[in-house]
């Protein structure tokens, strides 16, 4: 997992511990996006929770760049699927994606799992 500048180069997640953001997230459980900001240290001065598949517009910019004048935070942090649609400018401030990057514990037993259920015959 790493903080992602939306314009910029990558940063460690640690880089979040300690610093002020804007959680900002469009994603069918919002809650595990402010959850996973929260065990990475970083403190979320505002949370700007948006519907699943949100379409952002300037205004969403604008409200951005409200919230963080108005709490003093130092960024604004979204998750990947979120930085995508986020409009191009960012009105000065430092904007970042959250990256995520899934790892599977036990790789061999998962294929075996996948491999059963697309091979298996069907006795009926």
């Amino acid at each position: 997992v790493s903080a992602t500048g939306i314009n910029s180069l990558a940063k460690p997640l640690d880089w979040l511990l300690g610093r002020r953001n804007i959680a900002l997230c469009g994603i069918a459980q919002p809650q595990s996006f402010i959850k996973m900001l929260a065990e990475a240290g970083a403190i979320v001065e505002r949370e700007l929770i948006y519907s699943d598949h949100a379409a952002y517009s300037e205004v969403d910019r604008t409200k951005a760049e409200d919230a963080i004048r108005q709490t003093g935070a130092e960024a604004l942090v979204m998750t990947e699927k979120d930085a995508v649609k986020w409009p191009a400018q960012t009105g000065g401030y430092p904007a970042y994606a959250l990256r995520i990057v899934m790892k599977i514990e036990n790789e061999a037993e998962l294929i075996g799992l996948i491999s059963a259920r697309l091979f298996r015959k069907n006795t009926a």
